[in-house]
């Protein structure tokens, strides 16, 4: 087939998907439909929010019910836990300050710690075959030696390490619950209820590096928390005024907090576990950064639609988010069948096996929540997904790219 013709059949189906929308004002699509009926078929879950993108229109729609006890559907206000979506709104932040010339991403955080913290470094080792003689001088045995060595300097975590989970830092504090983004782990009861900022930082002192930082992906909450805290304190300002300040406000997300204020707890869903069960709300209080923010869909598709938007004021912001996205590091890893590379907090993954469009993405999971965000530049399609299930929504998230990119096949 003629690359005149694929672009045409290319444009054919991409007209086809927009007239979906434009034809249907305020409806989702009918194959997204079926694939949310199904999540919320599911006993174990409950309810879930959809909003996706094509281009200039936006839908988003609810399905399911709030809880067993509360049959009525969640909307575009529910607040929902975005787990470690979390963590690329602090990275955003760390763009933005870096282009302000607040640091420099390739420093070493060591130099802008607070008075009293420290952060481990890597020590390389000089290993050697050494002799090992008995009391006549007679050897005995050959013994491989390692010994800090005095001609190579320390490899210093730098603020890039940090945001592209490569820091050498574990997932989360000693003593911790531990999150993976690619494996389901039996989560504790609120564990970062009492962890504080100067925990995460006190941490630091006795942890000891394994290997040397910016060169293997290995997901750190815990370096996430620290970025997420160091930039505020560079700011002399605490994390949430920050992102508040930074993002919410300039974007006008009136729904997105590290703590709901108590006029919009009503609008906080209750979340369920794995079976289906209503759970306790989590606490991330010093794992914030990480972690602890909560949102709507409202809020979430303004800031889905800020990735993908070109023209985006301030021109600032729109740099900071850009310059977050493009691949920094493989992780080595595959999801879904697909490999994934690393920028700052986000995933980039091909859409699916039979072409290699590509999506930037994210999800985030706490003991009641499962998010997702992904968005496909080349096609200006994107989409969100909360729910108040602990079940996981990324198969649910390309599937609806798929479906919103008809013509991806055509592209490449």
């Amino acid at each position: 087939m003629s690359t005149n013709i694929k672009w045409i059949i290319c444009l054919f189906m991409s007209s086809f998907t927009l007239m979906s929308f434009t034809q249907q004002q305020h409806r989702m699509p009918h194959q997204i439909n079926k694939l949310a009926q199904a999540f919320v078929k599911s006993k174990s879950n409950h309810g879930v929010v959809i909003g996706v993108i094509h281009q200039d229109h936006q839908v988003i729609k609810g399905y399911g019910t709030i809880s067993l006890e509360n049959e009525q559907s969640p909307d575009k206000h529910s607040i929902f836990d975005l787990g470690a979506i979390s963590e690329v709104f602090t990275t955003a932040i760390m763009m933005h300050e870096n282009n302000a010339g607040k640091f420099d991403i390739a420093q070493r955080v060591l130099d802008y710690l607070p008075a009293g913290v420290t952060i481990p470094s890597f020590d390389p080792l000089a290993c050697k075959y050494v002799n090992e003689p008995d009391e006549n001088n007679a050897i005995i045995d050959r013994i491989f030696l390692c010994e800090n060595s005095p001609f190579t300097p320390d490899k210093c975590i730098t603020f890039c390490d940090l945001a592209t989970h490569s820091s050498g830092l574990k997932n989360v504090p000693a003593g911790l619950y531990s999150w993976n983004p690619f494996k389901y782990v039996n989560q504790r009861k609120d564990p970062f209820k009492t962890t504080t900022k100067e925990d995460v930082y006190k941490s630091l002192e006795y942890y000891q590096l394994n290997y040397e930082p910016g060169k293997i992906y290995s997901h750190s909450s815990w370096g996430i928390a620290v970025l997420g805290h160091l930039i505020a304190d560079i700011n002399q300002v605490t994390y949430p005024h920050l992102i508040k300040q930074l993002i919410l406000d300039p974007l006008h997300m009136n729904s997105t907090f590290v703590k709901i204020p108590e006029k919009l707890q009503i609008n906080y869903l209750p979340g369920h576990n794995r079976k289906g069960a209503i759970v306790e709300p989590m606490h991330f209080n010093g794992m914030a950064p990480a972690l602890g923010l909560k949102s709507s869909a409202h809020d979430l598709i303004i800031f889905l639609a800020a990735q993908l938007n070109m023209h985006l004021e301030p021109i600032a912001l729109r740099d900071a988010f850009t310059e977050t996205h493009d691949p920094k590091l493989d992780t080595k890893k595959h999801h879904l069948g697909r490999n994934i590379s690393l920028g700052y907090g986000w995933f980039n993954s091909p859409l699916n096996n039979s072409n290699d469009l590509p999506v930037v993405w994210i999800h985030g999971g706490t003991n009641g929540f499962n998010a997702f965000i992904g968005f496909i530049k080349a096609t200006q399609t994107g989409v969100i997904i909360l729910t108040n299930s602990q079940n996981p929504t990324e198969k649910m998230g390309f599937n609806i790219l798929e479906i919103l990119n008809p013509q991806a096949n055509f592209y490449y």
